[in-house]
This record gives structure tokens, sequence and C-alpha cells, in this order.
């Protein structure tokens, strides 16, 4: 037996998208817009060892230089898909 409504829920896409890919220590904070769909929640992997959980935007300031792989949960109503994307803190001019 199916519960109602199982055979249309639909399977959540997570995506996002920064406002820049690489960046220095001079200005490390990144914004990421969220244009998932089909989800009624969210999760933020920043890459750094945080998790953020449920907020649909992330600003996100990285205190160090590296790579980091930040990741997007989005959770639906049976199923998730997760996204994720690497961005780059350079060395500034200090």
């Amino acid at each position: 037996m199916f519960a109602a409504g199982s055979l249309n829920a639909q399977s959540p896409t997570a995506r996002f998208v920064p406002d820049k890919g690489v960046t220095t220590t001079d200005n490390a904070l990144f914004h990421f817009k969220n244009v998932s769909e089909g989800a009624v929640k969210y999760c933020w992997i920043t890459g750094d060892g945080v998790v953020v959980d449920n907020t649909n935007d992330l600003s996100w300031e990285f205190s160090d230089m590296g790579f980091y792989r930040v990741g997007l949960i989005a959770y639906g109503e049976s199923k998730t898909d997760t996204t994720y994307m690497q961005v780059a803190v350079l060395r500034g001019e200090n």
C-alpha cells in the first residue's frame, strides 16, 4: 500500500550559486544563494568543519587560506539531494 501523496512526492534538487569562486584573505566572506527546487528543509556544509542547519541562503567567512568544498543538502518529503562546489581563499595583501 502506498501512503497518500507518495506517488506525487517531488524529489528535491539541491543547487546553489556563490557570489564568487575565488577570493583573498582580505575579503573571505562568501554569499551562497540557494536555488534548490522541491525541498522543505536545507543543511549547509561549509567545508571548514561547520554545519548550518535549516538556512535558505548562507553567508560564510572563512578564517584561513585554502580550498573549501561547500555543500548543500536539500531535504524533500521523503528524499534528499546533495551538491558540492569548491571555492578558494588565497593569500591577500596584509
